[in-house]
């Protein structure tokens, strides 16, 4: 069984969000998902078979998971869209090895734009690292 043949961990991954001065240091990202209509037809002539046809494809938002930090690239930028001025970048997620020394897997979300951001829980009691969720919309997703 080649290298190729073992799955790779998912605990060690970056993301790469070009132009943003930001730091961020993600925890976690969630929401990969494709998917692909179903367009149902039956052909004329009375035929009782239903075919079936590809048609649009929807991409899922993309959740990215950050502990809050004093940077502000990803917040300027959300709050650049919500007042009207629209800027898409590129954004890569790649798998690292285990080791984290080599890429091995890359996802590229073409004109990618925050869409949500949900606050982190605040409690007098935890002690928790302080986590943000940042939701990016996007128009096509890439394997590289």
């Amino acid at each position: 069984m080649s290298n190729q043949d073992h799955p790779l961990r998912n605990y060690n991954f970056r993301i790469d969000i070009p132009n943003t001065g930001t730091s961020a240091h993600f925890v976690a990202c969630s929401g990969f998902s494709v998917d692909i209509e179903a367009i149902s037809y039956r052909p004329g002539g009375g035929n009782q078979v239903v075919y079936r046809l590809p048609g649009r494809v929807e991409y899922s938002d993309i959740i990215f998971y950050q502990g809050v930090t004093q940077a502000r690239g990803l917040w300027d930028w959300f709050f650049k869209i919500a007042s009207g001025i629209v800027t898409r970048e590129n954004i890569s997620v790649v798998l690292l090895s285990t080791q984290g020394s080599s890429d091995e897997v890359k996802w590229d979300l073409t004109a990618a734009w925050p869409r949500a951001w949900k606050g982190v829980k605040l409690s007098t009691l935890g002690n928790e690292a302080a986590i943000e969720q940042i939701t990016f919309a996007f128009d096509e997703l890439k394997r590289a």
